[in-house]
């Protein structure tokens, strides 16, 4: 198991239509480097035998969800979020407790052809390993999940496709995590020489001031 080294532990947010692919790159990603799972399918079906996504029941499903995500902050390692963060809104509120708790996000946006998706999503197998947690959708419920997505837009995003393997797929995510890595560094490098200039701007300023007097 390798692990992922970087300066600032990281939130992976994971986004698509159901039946695109989510699950399976999750599931992969934490195998190959140790990170944590956060399953918004696992805790409703372990909750839930028969699940109607009522409200009641979502509420229950994303309170035990931010609980663990809140606890996990707190170890500074890298995790994952499988779930619930479809939703700009939500993806926001992940942004705030991810932002106090010193982490860095990133979302992994899972694009699979809409037909596909939908065939996967209506039958999930338990025989799969990624549908052991995950009920099958009706078409109307499938519907309403697929238009619940708000694509990213001004975030720190990758895209990957569900029909690629995962090797293809976490080489994309890494070279993100990379990039991402370099232009902090950077962006840290230009403020620090920025700060230097002006003090050294300051301290010129005083001394020609008191030549004036």
């Amino acid at each position: 198991m390798k692990a992922l080294n970087l300066a600032q532990p990281l939130v992976v947010m994971m986004i698509g239509i159901p039946g695109a692919g989510k699950s399976f790159f999750a599931r992969r990603f934490s195998d190959t480097f140790g990170a944590p799972v956060v399953s918004e399918d696992r805790i409703r079906y372990e909750l839930f035998s028969q699940s109607q996504f009522t409200s009641e029941e979502n509420d229950i499903v994303k309170r035990l969800t931010e609980y663990q995500i809140q606890e996990l902050l707190k170890t500074k390692r890298t995790f994952i979020v499988d779930g619930g963060c479809n939703v700009k809104t939500e993806r926001l509120h992940m942004k705030q407790l991810a932002k106090q708790a010193g982490y860095n996000l990133l979302s992994v946006w899972v694009q699979t052809h809409e037909p596909t998706a939908q065939g996967r999503a209506m039958k999930r197998s338990s025989r799969r390993e990624d549908d052991k947690y995950t009920l099958s959708l009706s078409a109307e419920q499938f519907a309403y999940f697929a238009r619940r997505l708000t694509a990213p837009h001004r975030e720190n995003y990758v895209v990957i496709s569900g029909m690629q393997t995962y090797s293809t797929q976490a080489k994309a995510v890494l070279r993100r995590i990379a990039a991402t890595r370099e232009a902090q560094a950077h962006e840290a490098h230009k403020l620090e020489n920025e700060a230097t200039f002006q003090q050294a701007r300051g301290i010129h300023t005083t001394r020609r001031s008191i030549i004036l007097r």
